[in-house]
């Protein structure tokens, strides 16, 4: 299968943290990640990689075996030039990777701390390119691409009708929370719906704490033939007009959970791309996932498909669950 995403290419720089502090307030779900000030703090694992959602899952779908290529849009500098590397390593077209002077990628410094991780994000907003005359694919995952967003949204919108390219989004913060008239069309017409439960919410105009059930509901009603939605350590949710699924969390040691939701959407695509049914394209998606999580880093950990079913096989007990 040939398949695009397109969204933010990004720097990350992965740091371990071996002796840090938690300091939560009481009656308040919020706390504060505290070390040493003004002293040199001892650190263990240490690199930088190129990340993003968009480079991410086409890594992820790569190690499924399909045929995978990014749109983005870099700078010419040694950030530029590295994300061309990487991704041409990686087995990961690059057609439509477009160089422009004076573009900044973002950085962000990913502080580990037992397996949770706090982001310090210098972000560079980049306009992003459409390709145009695109030819049709089996897919084009549509990631984050930052606030300049909703002229390439409107192109995304062409290029469907114009191709019928079945689309699968997952919207960043920012176009949630502005919740556009051009981010609504592009779900309505959407394959494929990927969002966490806090961003189910906002997108459905319904009070955080919603049930599940309803905030799947509610989504559906905004048009997309398929929602995923995750809830973080305690499993995901998937609704097509046939049926609603539950997957618990796959069985792991968590080490570091940067690239999970990514790993999780590359899984979930890649067996709908294979014809297989929802739930178990919830059980991909989070077997992947939980493989993520067992490594520093977005992709150290993704699978190949052989490795999910054998993953699955070895924990016979695992069931997702119609709802």
């Amino acid at each position: 299968m040939k398949t695009l995403t397109l969204g933010d290419i990004k720097r990350d720089t992965f740091v371990a943290l071996p002796n840090a502090s938690i300091l939560c307030k009481k009656n308040d779900a919020s706390c504060t990640l505290c070390f040493a000030y003004g002293e040199k703090i001892p650190v263990g694992a240490f690199f930088s990689q190129i990340a993003g959602t968009a480079p991410n899952v086409s890594l992820g779908l790569t190690k499924l075996g399909h045929v995978s290529g990014v749109i983005s849009s870099i700078g010419t500098d040694q950030d530029g030039k590295d994300a061309l590397a990487f991704l041409k390593e990686q087995g990961i077209a690059t057609t439509y990777v477009f160089q422009k002077k004076n573009y900044q990628m973002t950085h962000a410094v990913v502080l580990n701390f037992k397996g949770e991780s706090t982001q310090l994000v210098a972000k560079n907003e980049t306009a992003h390119q459409f390709p145009k005359k695109l030819p049709s694919y089996d897919l084009l995952h549509v990631a984050e691409i930052g606030d300049k967003y909703t002229s390439i949204f409107k192109e995304i919108l062409t290029y469907e009708k114009r191709t019928h390219t079945p689309i699968s989004i997952n919207p960043g913060t920012i176009q949630i929370k502005e919740r556009t008239k051009e981010l609504l069309a592009l779900i309505k017409v959407s394959r494929v719906l990927f969002v966490n439960t806090k961003e189910a919410a906002l997108l459905t105009k319904l009070p955080l704490g919603t049930p599940p059930r309803k905030l799947l509901v509610a989504l559906q009603k905004l048009g997309p033939h398929t929602v995923v939605m995750t809830d973080g350590a305690k499993g995901a949710y998937a609704a097509h007009q046939k049926g609603a699924f539950f997957a618990p969390p796959f069985p792991a040691v968590r080490v570091e959970a940067t690239g999970a939701g990514d790993a999780f959407s590359a899984g979930v695509l890649g067996a709908l791309l294979e014809k297989r049914k929802l739930s178990d394209a919830l059980a991909w998606g989070s077997i992947n996932a939980s493989s993520v999580i067992e490594y520093i880093g977005p992709t150290a950990g993704l699978l190949s498909a052989a490795q999910i079913a054998k993953r699955l096989r070895t924990e016979s007990s695992y069931r997702v669950a119609a709802i």
